[in-house]
C-alpha cells in the first residue's frame, strides 16, 4: 500500500492526532488538494481559469445544492470498501 508522509513541527502534529478522524481526513484532503493546485498552477503558462473551469465549479455547486454529493465519510468509506485503502 502506498504511504503519505507529512512532515509537521511536533505542535502541529500532536494538534492533528487530537483531532477526530473524519477532521483529519478532510484536512488531509484540502492539505492535497492545496498542493496540488501549487504544483499545477506552476506548470501552466496562464494560471487564470478558463470557462470550461468556470462551469465546472459551476456544475459541482449545483450539484452540492442539489444534494447529489456525500460527507467526507461516506466517501473514504466507500474507498476502503471498494479498494481497501484507510487514511
Amino acid at each position: 500500500m502506498p504511504t503519505l508522509t507529512i512532515d509537521l513541527p511536533e505542535a502541529e502534529y500532536r494538534a492533528a492526532i487530537s483531532l477526530p478522524t473524519n477532521e483529519q481526513r478532510r484536512i488531509l484532503t484540502l492539505a492535497a488538494n492545496r498542493y496540488a493546485t501549487a504544483r499545477n498552477k506552476a506548470t501552466r503558462d496562464d494560471p487564470a481559469p478558463t470557462e470550461d473551469d468556470l462551469l465546472a465549479i459551476g456544475e459541482g455547486l449545483a450539484a452540492l445544492d442539489a444534494g447529489r454529493t456525500v460527507s467526507s465519510d461516506e466517501f473514504f468509506a466507500r474507498l476502503e470498501d471498494k479498494h481497501g485503502w484507510t487514511l
